[in-house]
């Protein structure tokens, strides 16, 4: 996967990430924030990871850190 080093295309860059990233994080952009979330309940990663700086949100999805607290167990239904 070719990620862009800058983002001069948001568009493309979006598309890369979610083409790269897609199967683990559910990628978007706000005006101010490159935000991920994860799609599987990883009991020891973090579930989210929002960055305003698209070169560290690209070495936070390759690193991610650790989660701060357990998962919020879930309900039976």
């Amino acid at each position: 996967m070719v990620l862009p080093q800058e983002t001069g295309s948001e568009a493309s860059a979006l598309a890369a990430l979610r083409e790269g990233y897609g199967a683990t994080y559910r990628i978007r952009r706000t005006p101010k924030l490159w935000i991920a979330t994860r799609r599987d309940n990883h009991p020891d990663l973090a579930p989210t990871i929002g960055e305003p700086d698209f070169a560290r949100f690209i070495h936070t999805l390759k690193n991610p850190p650790r989660r701060f607290s357990r998962p919020f167990p879930r309900q039976a239904s």
